[in-house]
């Protein structure tokens, strides 16, 4: 997601509805288990990230924590009828 606040930006001026999921776990997850997967120490891929429902609030989109897969499928339908973007965190299981 810290890839791509521009179009978060863009679709909130254009007023675009845009919903997008961010799965919240610890940093660059993704990377890091590829990087396990390969043998190599996950270097740069623990980060700190910010809450992303609060920085869709602040583009003037909405921004919700999501408790479970059902709450954030509700959420990205209703994002699909919203104005702007809405972006649903959910945190990934551990």
């Amino acid at each position: 997601m810290q890839f791509t606040l521009n179009e978060l930006a863009t679709a909130a001026e254009l007023g675009m509805s845009l919903p997008v999921v961010v799965v919240e776990n610890g940093g660059y997850g993704e990377i890091r288990k590829q990087m396990l997967h390969r043998g190599a120490s996950p270097l740069g891929a623990d980060v700190a990230g910010p809450d992303f429902a609060a920085l869709a609030r602040a583009y003037g989109g909405v921004g919700v924590h999501a408790g479970s897969a059902r709450e954030a499928a509700e959420q990205v339908l209703a994002g699909l009828r919203s104005p702007g973007p809405t972006v649903v965190v959910i945190k990934e299981p551990q």
